[in-house]
């Protein structure tokens, strides 16, 4: 509290709480308004960090009134972002929980977690996900998606190792390219474990292939995609 003098007497002026003292920003997403504290966002974002911290200037700010919403139409869907801001902000009324949240739920919270740059939570998300345990294919599109290497590592080993070969709607889904390759580290798999055995006999089985002989052929397979996952995603680190 600060105290002003005047000629006749002290007037105390009341000062902001520094932890308890929250200003708020309203975004527009689709046709919402959401009005939501801004603490979080600047303390877990550098990416909002940066953009709270540039000069005001003369023109009314963004976020300050529903006229004038920060706007995140083109950014972000209305769904995604109600997710963002229920882990951010959760209900008193409905305590939050990560072993509730179904696998769309936190791609949709990784999905802004990378855009923004909000590393804890971008590993959270990383997290729940992997013990979900999915299928190769979406390791590989998340892993490509959001520089996730060790989802785009374990997708194309799974693939490898998998029984059945890859199928036309799967070759177009990973691309061709990386379908070819796949294919080439399976021969290569196959002419070290098996020998002169026929290919896709009743006996074909991978269970005893090695698993480091493996990791060194999708390693080498794929090193120069591999390699641009790993810097990007060393860049969302905290």
């Amino acid at each position: 509290m600060h105290v002003v003098s005047s000629s006749s007497r002290q007037i105390c002026v009341p000062t902001k709480n520094k932890r308890y003292y929250w200003d708020t920003l309203i975004f527009l997403v689709e046709d919402e308004y959401f009005n939501i504290p801004r603490y979080h966002l600047e303390k877990g974002s550098e990416f909002f960090e940066a953009i709270f911290s540039l000069p005001a200037g003369d023109q009314l700010l963004e976020g300050n009134v529903d006229a004038n919403p920060i706007r995140l139409d083109g950014i972000t869907t209305r769904v995604d972002f109600e997710r963002f801001v229920d882990l951010l902000y959760p209900s008193n009324n409905t305590p939050w929980k990560s072993s509730d949240k179904t696998r769309d739920e936190w791609v949709s919270i990784l999905k802004l977690a990378t855009l923004w740059r909000f590393p804890s939570i971008r590993q959270a998300a990383i997290e729940n996900l992997t013990a979900m345990s999915l299928d190769p294919l979406t390791n590989i599109a998340l892993g490509r998606k959001y520089s996730v290497s060790q989802w785009l590592r374990g997708g194309y080993k799974e693939l490898v190792m998998r029984v059945s070969d890859i199928t036309l709607s799967e070759a177009e889904e990973i691309g061709y390219p990386s379908s070819i390759r796949i294919f080439r580290v399976r021969e290569e798999m196959c002419k070290k474990h098996w020998g002169s055995r026929p290919y896709g006999s009743s006996t074909y089985s991978t269970a005893h292939w090695s698993k480091e002989v493996i990791r060194q052929a999708v390693e080498e397979e794929f090193k120069d995609e591999l390699k641009q996952v790993d810097q990007d995603g060393v860049a969302y680190e905290a």
